[in-house]
């Protein structure tokens, strides 16, 4: 009993210093909490991969798209679902041409045509960050 007692000490010590920061006043808070809004987090996509004649296997991808700040943030997710309609379309095409079933995704490849078809439709994404990836045969 008196191990689970030592145990939870630090986990309460972290609960008061986490209770503490969050004065009124404090601008850590703040701040974190409006950095989080410039991320867009995409609803995970699951896509097949085509093999010869027949569906081998599918890409699972999940998805943040990074913006300059939260107003940008918010404009592009008034239109998440054209942004979520290219995504799903070039992966896809990636899976189409670059995924099997049977070997791990070529996650820098991805994130490049993530990229360059996410900025293509709008220009103030910043950048794609691929936070999950997996292939299943």
């Amino acid at each position: 009993m008196r191990a689970v007692r030592i145990a939870l000490l630090p986990a309460l010590l972290l609960v008061g210093q986490a209770n503490a920061l969050d004065l009124p006043g404090n601008k850590l808070s703040e701040v974190l909490i409006t950095s989080n809004k410039r991320f867009v987090a995409m609803d995970e996509m699951v896509t097949p991969i085509f093999g010869e004649g027949d569906i081998e296997g599918a890409i699972t991808v999940r998805i943040v798209i990074e913006t300059a700040n939260p107003t940008v943030g918010n404009a592009l997710r008034d239109i998440q679902p054209r942004l979520r309609a290219v995504a799903l379309t070039t992966t896809i095409e990636f899976a189409r041409l670059n995924a099997s079933g049977y070997m791990p995704v070529d996650v820098a490849i991805l994130r490049q045509s993530l990229n360059r078809a996410l900025k293509a439709t709008d220009p103030r994404v910043l950048q794609v960050l691929i936070v999950r990836a997996g292939a299943t045969a």
